[in-house]
């Protein structure tokens, strides 16, 4: 379907079928896109003040590209990369703490180690991206594609991960090592306290370990998810799919 350029504000495409739809450069402002099908659209150079994008599928969608960021936000982020490169002897640790990464696309990305604190990730795709040991807590993550992510030992505390597709991603701990790079047998585990995880896709993901004291599941999808071990102190679970789910060990008090 071809919409480059469209003006569209305002407009209701609530559940419309846009999958592959040239929505380039098109104006979508107070747009309502909920539930909307837009898998492999080309949602480029899109006005996207105060849209809709509630469980709308943005799964392979080009939304916002690295490159429409502010030059200090663009500097950061390939410091950062430069840094995981060198393994810290160049560049520098993203910190965006309460950026404005809306919509954007960094699948497949390494920003393991940063720091996105309050950051807004809201609808961004972010699968594949790696996220170890990083600080994302507070960040609005609502709709956001973090399918098979590795977010291992991630600081999501907080966040709001609600309608969030994050099948088959990692949240399990990470192993604590000493100076020398030796195991210490001590383990990090991933932060998901107080997490609105609210009809979020979770199949097949690996929460062994995780700390979900107060996180909210309501009717998340935790299809043959593993929580193993994990914290589930005071965490709500009303409406959620628990199908081949392991909760071996768990903590709930």
């Amino acid at each position: 379907m071809e919409l480059a350029g469209a003006n569209l504000a305002g407009c209701i495409l609530a559940d419309a079928n846009l999958t592959g739809a040239n929505l380039k450069g098109a104006n979508l402002k107070g747009a309502v896109l909920a539930n909307t099908a837009l898998k492999g659209a080309n949602l480029s150079d899109v006005k996207l003040e105060g849209v809709d994008l509630s469980a709308a599928d943005l799964t392979g969608a080009a939304v916002r590209s690295p490159d429409s960021l502010p030059p200090d936000v663009k500097q950061i982020l390939s410091d950062h990369f430069e840094w995981i490169r060198s393994d810290g002897r160049r560049g520098s640790r993203a910190k965006l703490a309460k950026a404005d990464l809306t919509y954007i696309n960094l699948a497949g990305a390494d920003l393991s180690g940063c720091d996105l604190n309050g950051a807004n990730l809201t609808g961004a795709n972010l699968s594949k991206t790696s996220f170890v040991m990083s600080d994302l807590s507070g960040t609005n993550l609502a709709g956001a594609d973090l399918s098979q992510a590795k977010l291992d030992g991630i600081n999501l505390a907080k966040a709001d991960l609600s309608t969030a597709r994050l099948a088959g991603a990692q949240l399990g701990p990470v192993d604590i090592k000493d100076s020398k790079g030796k195991p210490t047998g001590r383990k990090w585990p991933s932060n998901l306290a107080g997490c609105k995880l609210t009809g979020a896709d979770l199949s097949g993901a690996n929460l062994e370990y995780a700390n979900l004291g107060h996180a909210d599941f309501s009717n998340a999808n935790l299809t043959k998810a593993n929580l193993t071990s994990a914290n589930l102190t005071d965490a709500r679970m009303d409406g959620a799919v628990l199908d081949g789910a392991a909760f071996d060990r768990v903590s709930a008090s």
